[in-house]
C-alpha cells in the first residue's frame, strides 16, 4: 500500500499587487499577495508562468516585495504600460 501524499496547499488571495502588459511582447504580467500554509507569499509573473515568489513575515513587507518585483521587471524588460487592478481579462466577462 502507498503512503497517502499530502493534499497541495491552497493560496487565498489576500491583495492584487499590481498588473502590467510587457510592450515588447504584449504579455501580461500580474503580482498578488497570497496567504498559504507557510505564511504571506508573493508571486509574481504572467498568468501562466511564475517568475518570482517570496514568503513574507507581514503584509507591508509583502507589499514592499511586490514593489521590488515590478521594479525588477520593469528593468529587465524596458517598456511596459501599467494596467488597473479590477479589469477582467479580454473574452472572461466582467461588469
Amino acid at each position: 500500500m502507498r503512503p497517502r501524499l499530502p493534499a497541495p496547499t491552497r493560496l487565498q488571495l489576500l491583495e492584487r499587487g499590481w498588473r502590467l502588459r510587457a510592450l515588447p511582447t504584449g504579455r501580461e504580467l500580474v503580482c498578488a499577495i497570497f496567504q498559504t500554509a507557510f505564511g504571506l507569499e508573493v508571486r509574481a509573473g504572467y498568468r501562466d508562468d511564475l517568475l518570482q515568489s517570496s514568503l513574507c513575515s507581514d503584509l507591508l513587507s509583502a507589499r514592499t516585495v511586490a514593489e521590488r518585483f515590478k521594479r525588477t521587471l520593469i528593468d529587465d524588460l524596458g517598456g511596459v504600460e501599467d494596467l488597473p487592478l479590477n479589469e477582467t481579462e479580454p473574452g472572461k466577462g466582467g461588469a
